[in-house]
């Protein structure tokens, strides 16, 4: 019985309890992973995804535009603590970092990202025809495909991550210009075998409606699944047209 502390009590009883896979916490106790980024990183274009491991199986999920220097991760699934998280991490300017963190008896983790300078690459292009653009404010968005990342979450069953690393508009004759990273700088990054390719999608800037998928003209930048290849140097104007649909 809690009496004669039921106040004290309460409030222990109120910060556990039985679920059926264990304890499970309450949300005031729950641990946490901290990434700390480090000065030189561009914090607000940081870009990356986890999945975290425990009695609940996998969890994962995409890492939101930052407005801090620290990313803080609850270490919990449906009230039960983790024991593994698994991140990589990337930033403009950045080589992307892998992290595999052990979360150990409930208590709060933390790491940290430092930037380790990596090259960029200008993409030029122009969308062919610029009637595609239907007279619309559009934008071109840039997803980076990471399909080596399934592997290294160890996921059989597995949607490659798609991250957008860059947003631009183009003018009313379909040419745009954008700064990305240079993912070919890194051989994890760039493992084209995994699906790894970046897709361009063409967009209607006040729906964010798709108005189509785009493909490069040229064969040798273009991938096994018409995306476009990952590489340190493009073509100036290289254009883009609208994938064929089924």
């Amino acid at each position: 019985m809690c009496h004669p502390i039921r106040r004290v009590c309460g409030l222990f009883l109120a910060s556990l309890i039985l679920g059926g896979g264990g304890l499970v916490l309450a949300e005031a106790q729950l641990p946490k992973v901290s990434i700390n980024l480090m000065p030189d990183v561009p914090y607000e274009r940081v870009f990356g995804r986890y999945v975290l491991y425990g009695p609940f199986g996998a969890y994962g999920g995409f890492l939101r535009k930052q407005s801090s220097r620290r990313i803080q991760i609850p270490a919990v699934v449906e009230g039960k603590p983790a024991s593994q998280l698994k991140m990589f991490i990337g930033a403009p300017g950045c080589k992307m970092a892998t992290f595999d963190i052990r979360i150990l008896n409930l208590l709060d983790t933390q790491e940290s990202f430092m930037c380790s300078p990596a090259p960029t690459v200008n993409l030029v292009g122009q969308i062919r025809p610029a009637s595609l653009l239907r007279n619309k404010d559009t934008t071109v968005s840039i997803d980076y495909m990471a399909g080596w990342a399934c592997g290294f979450f160890g996921l059989a069953d597995c949607m490659v991550p798609q991250i957008t690393v860059g947003t631009v508009r183009p003018d009313t004759d379909g040419v745009f210009s954008i700064e990305l990273p240079d993912f070919s700088a890194d051989s994890k990054a760039s493992d084209a075998d995994g699906g790894t390719e970046l897709q361009l999608i063409l967009r209607d800037a006040k729906t964010y409606n798709i108005l189509a998928f785009l493909e490069p003209e040229s064969e040798t930048s273009r991938t096994a699944s018409r995306n476009l290849r990952i590489s340190s140097f493009y073509p100036q104007n290289l254009g883009f047209v609208a994938r064929p649909t089924k």
